[in-house]
């Protein structure tokens, strides 16, 4: 699909496909957002970044996960969630 995005990651893989955040762990774990629902919190962390990704409940995100991001990783996934946030603002207007 022209419009999917994909980050493999060490133990993540990070999707954006149509208007859907995928969050996949190589333990199964899933997580599906819709760009009208999904939250993010990045700090700097030792290897490069840490997020948090999720649903922003009062300010707080929850459901979700942590994973930490290779500084090597940091461009594509920032890339990622900028059109995350660019399909998401396309909705509202």
């Amino acid at each position: 699909m022209a419009d999917a995005r994909e980050v493999v990651l060490e133990e993540w893989v990070l999707r954006l496909d149509g208007n859907v955040v995928e969050m996949m762990h190589r333990t199964g774990i899933n997580h599906r957002f819709h760009v009208k629902h999904v939250a993010v919190e990045a700090k700097p962390s030792d290897r490069g970044i840490a997020l948090r990704v999720g649903i922003d409940v009062k300010g707080t995100i929850v459901d979700g996960s942590k994973l930490e991001v290779p500084t090597a990783n940091q461009a594509e996934v920032e890339a990622l969630f900028a059109e995350a946030r660019k399909r998401r603002d396309s909705l509202s207007g």
